[in-house]
């Protein structure tokens, strides 16, 4: 029973049952949940070694693992020397890219999930929210892209779902002045990420679905019109168009000018 503390019985109640000549410290409200717990302290440190460090966040201060603080410790560590070891192989592989972003872009969902849920400062920082929507160069040497921009725009459909799921995530523009909505618009494989934009609470808000972009000032509304790629995106437009979405003509000046300038 390995993490417990013990003491030792002497007396004729030893004699009578030497096997248990060490046995754990328990106060008279011990508990049949808490005997369970000691009774199976080794299969709970093998699971805390299958853990990543936003799920050892969340059981932390749990009554299941609040005897296990040193496991818990342990394999916040190692994982955080895990963290810097793939930053590390990203940088060695791709030395002027940015790891983030170009896990993305390559659309290593494993890479990603790995970065973001063993952010060694937890996914309800602020770091976090910056580290989510870093710009950065990729891969192929395009400076300026979020990862969920460049997912979007490799058509990377499980990178971009997993992405979204954090409410820090910005649904943000390029230094062209495009947004992942933008991106989905013109997607030549399917409109499946699109959608799955459109269904985010943060497109509804008129600096994304009506933003215009710095080259052409279109908005998502206008290459969704342009896009002949696939029949599907006419369910997209009339999509477009429930949440509210302009063309660029229909658009104020003033209206043009802050989109383009956020």
């Amino acid at each position: 029973m390995g993490g417990c503390q013990a003491s030792f019985v002497e007396g004729s109640e030893a004699d009578e049952m030497p096997g248990d000549a060490f046995r754990p410290s328990r106060s008279c409200k011990e508990t049949c949940f808490s005997t369970y717990l000691d009774n199976n302290f080794d299969l709970i440190c093998l699971i805390i070694k299958f853990l990543d460090a936003a799920s050892i966040r969340n059981v932390k201060h749990t009554k299941l693992f609040d005897f296990c603080a040193g496991a818990l410790e342990d394999r916040l560590n190692f994982l955080d020397i895990l963290y810097e070891q793939k930053y590390s192989q990203y940088a060695v592989a791709y030395p002027k890219a940015n790891p983030f972003v170009t896990s993305c872009t390559l659309g290593k969902l494993d890479d990603v999930r790995f970065f973001c849920e063993n952010f060694p400062l937890g996914q309800n920082s602020d770091k976090f929210a910056k580290f989510i929507n870093q710009k950065g160069r990729t891969h192929e040497g395009f400076p300026g892209y979020t990862g969920l921009i460049s997912a979007t725009r490799k058509e990377h459909f499980h990178v971009v779902k997993y992405l979204l799921q954090f409410k820090s995530i910005k649904l943000t523009m390029d230094k062209d002045g495009w947004n992942c909505l933008h991106l989905a618009c013109v997607s030549k494989e399917s409109t499946s990420i699109a959608k799955l934009i459109l269904q985010h609470p943060k497109c509804s808000l008129s600096g994304v679905i009506n933003a215009v972009n710095c080259n052409g000032e279109e908005t998502p509304l206008d290459l969704a019109f342009y896009n002949t790629n696939t029949v599907q995106m006419i369910e997209v437009i009339h999509l477009l168009l429930a949440h509210g979405a302009k063309r660029s003509r229909d658009l104020s000046k003033k209206q043009k000018f802050v989109h383009t300038s956020k």
